[in-house]
């Protein structure tokens, strides 16, 4: 993830190229003065720029307060599965479907790109920001059978070492099986597993590019970027389903099993 610099450091910065830019006069300090002044508690802000301020500030409060939905349960991250997790990955699955020209096989998350619950009731855009509050946009990978079979044991490994709900890899169209620490059926779209075939993986940019640990991305055999934000598609999907009268719920399954 990339990270903005912050006011205060851009300004220090940018003191340090002024002063440092072509000054060859030395100055000599030959007195000071100090004062303490009192700043007031009840310091107005009714000024020209907090007028100007003012209604987009309210414009953006109403659009983020606007009720899209309501969640007839409690979604949460979970390992090995967590409601919130399938929920998303079903979501990113259908949705980024309709928005390629590709068939999609496989929609593969992290946990920890999910930063909040999805509270049982309503459902605002801005618990959604929060829900995801990243920029990350979703891409489509095309992956040898190998980077895929690596994938699966990424998730094994996950689901059997993880130490807290974060470790878990929501994952959607595949089904795996875990019996005495070793996979031992895969699906993917509700066929066997073919090591020859190659598979399409729907993620998002971050973990495509290696985030969370998920080298088995690297060197895919195709990139194809959809432009589209996870958030945006989050969004859409929930409104979606509030004009067919559908509340938000999700269910754990069978898409990974394991058994001693």
């Amino acid at each position: 993830m990339q990270k903005l610099i912050s006011f205060p450091i851009q300004v220090a910065l940018l003191l340090t190229l002024l002063l440092s830019a072509g000054c060859k006069d030395n100055y000599k300090v030959i007195k000071t003065n100090s004062t303490n002044d009192v700043v007031l508690s009840d310091f107005s802000t009714d000024d020209s720029l907090y007028a100007t301020v003012e209604p987009y500030q309210k414009s953006l409060e109403n659009k983020m307060n606007t009720v899209l939905n309501l969640a007839e349960v409690n979604l949460e991250i979970g390992l090995v599965q967590g409601l919130l997790g399938n929920f998303v990955a079903d979501l990113v699955l259908f949705k980024g479907s309709q928005n390629s020209s590709q068939k999609i096989d496989i929609s593969l998350l992290n946990n920890g790109g999910l930063r909040t619950p999805i509270v049982k009731g309503n459902i605002t855009r801005g618990n959604l920001y929060e829900l995801m509050p990243f920029e990350n946009e979703l891409v489509v990978l095309e992956l040898s059978g190998e980077q895929v079979l690596k994938m699966v044991n990424f998730i094994k490994d996950k689901c059997l070492n993880g130490t807290s709900p974060k470790s878990g890899v929501p994952i959607s169209g595949m089904k795996i099986e875990i019996k005495e620490n070793e996979v031992t059926s895969i699906e993917i779209s509700g066929n066997p597993f073919d090591l020859d075939k190659t598979y399409f993986v729907i993620t998002s940019d971050y973990l495509s590019n290696g985030g969370d640990n998920m080298t088995f991305f690297e060197n895919p055999i195709q990139t194809i970027p959809l432009g589209i934000k996870l958030r945006d598609i989050i969004i859409e999907y929930v409104e979606e389903l509030a004009l067919q009268n559908k509340k938000i719920n999700a269910k754990i399954d069978d898409r990974i099993e394991i058994t001693k």
